[in-house]
């Protein structure tokens, strides 16, 4: 009898075990990118997609964003606009409905090639999402950047991945509104002649758009 109401129990358990969603997005995009401080400032709009599988408490996302930047600094000799081309890929686990743990994968491309450092990295961190009404909510995340790879050469000891967004979805909430700001700064370094050069790069992307649930 036991055994009959322990495998009851796991079938029952089974179709919440297994709940899973698939969300769909699409953002415009604002973006703020700088070389060398200030030295090297762009800014410019464009947009942004993403997928998002999730599986009880796993989560793996994928976004593409594009933006169109021109020289936004007085004192930059470079003002010829170019194109930039950011791809991740983010896995996220949560630990408990509020605190999660992430980890990933950022590539950003330049067009023309080197108008700009392109850059490759992992990151590592963590998300807190917290209730502010019914159908919505807030997440904060912060982690590490660890830059590999790098257009122009160099490396990068440390690097900050910080974030904010904020949703609502009126009803069920299978059509949320999005708001969503990201700020990266890699303390990016090369050797020029046997001297160390501080060349850091910092991004900043502010998203606003809609996302669509498929629950299951």
């Amino acid at each position: 009898m036991r055994r009959v109401l322990v495998t009851a129990s796991l079938l029952l358990a089974a179709p919440q075990l297994l709940a899973q969603s698939v969300s769909l997005g699409a953002e415009g995009a604002l973006a703020d990118y700088r070389e060398q401080g200030a030295a090297l400032r762009f800014s410019g709009t464009g947009f942004s997609g993403h997928a998002e599988l999730t599986v009880w408490r796993l989560s793996a996302q994928a976004r593409m964003t594009r933006v169109h930047v021109e020289g936004a600094s007085a004192s930059a000799d470079v003002t010829d606009p170019f194109d930039i081309s950011q791809s991740e890929v983010r896995l996220r686990m949560q630990l408990t409905p509020r605190i999660g743990v992430e980890a990933g994968a950022l590539s950003r491309t330049m067009d023309p090639e080197h108008a700009a450092q392109s850059m490759k990295a992992w990151r590592a961190g963590g998300v807190y999402v917290q209730p502010l009404a019914p159908g919505a909510d807030v997440a904060v995340r912060a982690g590490y950047l660890a830059a590999t790879d790098f257009g122009g050469g160099g490396t990068a000891p440390f690097g900050l991945d910080v974030g904010l967004a904020v949703s609502y979805g009126p009803g069920a909430g299978r059509v949320r509104l999005t708001a969503e700001y990201e700020f990266q700064r890699v303390d990016r370094r090369t050797t020029v002649a046997g001297r160390r050069i501080d060349l850091p790069i910092q991004s900043a992307i502010a998203r606003v758009g809609v996302v669509a649930m498929f629950a299951r």
